[in-house]
């Protein structure tokens, strides 16, 4: 079996993506942008031949994903970290040598920081973000405490998730730094890194367009 590669989803329902930006911009656009960067993302998973095997775990039945070729699996745990151990140790469990979980909502993340979160010589890499927390995470081993007490959605996220593993038992290395899109700075950052998709471009142009003419 191939090394897994798990993308977490979320059902793009508007106000329960990207709440964060939804209270800059609104809930409908904040919505929009999720489900455009979504779509890029996995339609990169579809083209080419990758070392990995590709599922995606989802949060909602909108029925949303089920456009897109890859198994689909439900997500289970009351809280991220739940839902991350859960994936993590499953996929462990179904005979995948390694694992690795990204979000959704890292739109410049490439193919090379996955396989650089790959080349880590620990039992845990974690995939930096600027904010303080992390685009992926990849596993050889698990452990139940390994996501205890992380303050997610935080600055702290990564450092505590560091602290967890350590004191579970498991080592720890980092990959390439990335980031993700939470608030007005990092809409920002997306319109000018030129890392745009032909989807969330659409979306991106139509929303500058329509904030233009509001103005």
């Amino acid at each position: 079996m191939k090394p897994l590669l798990i993308v977490l989803v979320k059902d793009p329902v508007q106000g329960r993506v990207k709440t964060r930006l939804g209270a800059i911009i609104g809930d409908s656009a904040a919505a929009a942008i999720y489900r455009a960067m979504v779509t890029d993302l996995l339609e990169m998973w579809m083209r080419g031949e990758w070392p990995w095997d590709v599922e995606i775990h989802v949060d909602g039945e909108s029925g949303f994903y089920e456009r897109f070729p890859f198994a689909r699996f439900p997500q289970a745990g009351a809280d991220l970290g739940e839902r991350l151990y859960h994936c993590l140790s499953s996929g462990l469990e179904r005979g995948a040598g390694a694992v690795t979980v990204i979000g959704s909502d890292a739109p410049a993340l490439l193919p090379e920081w996955v396989a650089k979160l790959g080349e880590c010589d620990a039992d845990v890499a974690l995939g930096p973000t600027d904010d303080g927390g992390y685009w992926g995470i990849r596993v050889v081993r698990t452990s139940p405490g390994m996501f205890r007490n992380v303050r997610w959605s935080t600055d702290r996220a990564l450092a505590d998730t560091v602290q967890a593993a350590h004191a579970a038992g498991l080592s720890t290395a980092f990959g390439p730094r990335g980031w993700d899109v939470d608030t007005a700075e990092d809409l920002d950052r997306l319109i000018q890194s030129g890392c745009v998709g032909p989807h969330t471009a659409a979306v991106l142009t139509a929303w500058r367009e329509s904030e233009g003419r509001h103005r």
